[in-house]
């Protein structure tokens, strides 16, 4: 069997033009180091600062590690779906039917939730048995830290949708990039003010940043407090009707100028 180089030349050349014109693959080279390094950066560095005075570390850790895949999962639920729709090509004969965009989202919410359910259990579950630790112990104050993760996981999954029904399949990793874009901002694993100054400021515009600050105070010291949750929730239904307002406009937008065009 001969080996051309040109042919090769080609298949290179091929796939680099490919990656150059979509974004959000290029952005991956990038991205995912970032994210560990910024991630597990700041986590390391609170661990030693905290080691002498937090008594709760463990507990701590794997209770914002469950928390967030919540988050993740309701924000995952929305875009993947949608995605799985253009990929198998049924986008346009599932909209052909009398399913309306309401419908969808509503039986795409519902279904997620029980999702959101199962992962939270399992994880729960897991860290229990793995590492003897019952986040469970929590009690029913677990929910109030639940109900707006899920709230901020809906807003990050309809922005990515609506990215979705602008670009179509170029916007394939979007469903796994999107959620963890704002982890380093929400200080999952440590306080905020761990984080150089610039990146609290946009921190404090999250709602995720709140709960997980809320629940490291309860924990810590077993006060809850209401007005971190408070204004978590007021944020995650603001930027929920933000985020379902551009998602059905740019429906709408894609569905008149037709629907095949994103598969």
């Amino acid at each position: 069997m001969d080996i051309v180089w040109h042919r090769i030349q080609a298949i290179m050349l091929r796939i680099l033009y490919f990656e150059r014109r979509n974004v959000v693959r290029m952005a991956e080279f990038f991205y995912w180091p970032l994210l560990d390094i910024t991630m597990w950066g700041m986590t390391a560095s609170w661990i030693e600062q905290s080691q002498k005075t937090t008594t709760k570390l463990v507990l701590l850790l794997m209770a914002g590690l469950v928390l967030w895949q919540v988050t993740l999962r309701s924000c995952y639920e929305i875009s993947i779906t949608l995605m799985e729709e253009i990929w198998g090509r049924s986008l346009i004969n599932l909209f052909a039917s009398p399913l309306n965009e309401l419908e969808w989202i509503i039986a795409v919410l519902l279904s997620g939730l029980f999702k959101v359910c199962a992962v939270l259990a399992f994880g729960g579950a897991m860290v229990g048995l793995l590492y003897a630790c019952n986040i469970f112990s929590l009690g029913l104050t677990l929910l109030l830290f639940v109900v707006p993760l899920v709230l901020s996981g809906w807003c990050i999954g309809f922005f990515s949708a609506a990215a979705i029904m602008r670009t179509g399949q170029r916007a394939g990793s979007l469903p796994w990039i999107a959620g963890y874009l704002f982890a380093p901002f929400s200080g999952v694993f440590y306080p905020v003010e761990s984080l150089p100054v610039w990146m609290q400021r946009i921190s404090y515009c999250l709602p995720t940043t709140y709960v997980f600050e809320s629940m490291r105070q309860y924990i810590e010291n077993g006060m809850l407090t209401w007005d971190k949750l408070v204004v978590s929730v007021v944020l995650s239904v603001l930027y929920l009707a933000v985020a379902l307002s551009i998602f059905l406009f740019m429906f709408k937008k894609s569905r008149s100028r037709g629907l095949y065009r994103l598969e």
